[in-house]
């Protein structure tokens, strides 16, 4: 990530997945968008935040305005790509994950975090596409491509509304390099080429791995429990509790 190699510690929604951060976002959606509970305050972002000094991808978009009030010099970088390119990136890895037919097989064996995960990811496509209620399950019916592009072609003009001319960065993704970065945020140039790479195949395909290996796990936890307390039962059915307690001894 570009400002992570600038020495800007940047929160991501790896970063939320990595810090198990992802319930604390589903909290702050469900206060902002659903009507529960107190919208989150600088002391609420805090415990999220408190290391990072910069904040991209869709926790900065559902949160700007609140942002921009607690940071009112900060300096924001609008990242322009054609339409189509954001779209296929977003249909090829939150749609496919989320949508993703082993799903119901292995919620009951998945961790809080990846069901967070999850949570978050059904929220994030309903909402940037403006027409669908608040919801944390699949709702594909809210994900329509005109839509996503009437929601995107006005994200540009209300981030312009928001900020100063002068501490804004339009930076096009398939053009831009460290010379535009590095010039708005008074850095010195690294010897490193520019990352310009987004390996989203590879994360769809890491992520359901990583979700099968854990329920697997789970799962097998699980299997071990319940064959444990059969066998207790049966010897307390067969034996009874004193003759139980002597076999376990």
């Amino acid at each position: 990530m570009a400002l992570n190699i600038l020495g800007i510690p940047t929160y991501h929604t790896v970063d939320a997945m990595q810090n198990g951060d992802l319930p604390l976002w589903n909290e702050a959606l469900a206060a902002k968008y659903g009507g529960v509970n107190a919208p989150y305050d600088a002391d609420d972002w805090s415990k999220i935040l408190w290391r990072y000094e910069g904040i991209i991808d869709g926790p900065a978009m559902f949160f700007l305005g609140e942002w921009l009030a607690q940071n009112p010099e900060a300096k924001v970088i609008l990242n322009k790509r054609p339409f189509q390119d954001w779209y296929r990136s977003v249909s090829s890895t939150a749609m496919q994950l989320t949508t993703w037919t082993w799903w119901p097989y292995l919620w009951p064996f998945l961790s809080a975090e990846s069901r967070a995960w999850h949570e978050y990811a059904c929220c994030f496509l309903t909402m940037i596409g403006g027409s669908g209620p608040y919801v944390t399950t699949p709702h594909p019916e809210y994900w329509a491509e005109e839509q996503y592009r009437k929601t995107y072609e006005a994200h540009y003009p209300r981030v312009r509304s928001l900020v100063a001319a002068e501490r804004i960065l339009e930076f096009d993704l398939g053009r831009d390099g460290w010379d535009e970065l590095c010039g708005f945020l008074g850095k010195e140039i690294p010897e490193e080429p520019f990352p310009h790479t987004n390996q989203a195949k590879d994360m769809v395909e890491q992520r359901k791995r990583m979700w099968v290996a854990e329920a697997a796990a789970n799962a097998l936890k699980m299997t071990v429990l319940a064959t444990g307390l059969s066998a207790v039962g049966w010897l307390w059915w067969q034996y009874g509790s004193r003759a139980l307690w002597q076999y376990l001894r």
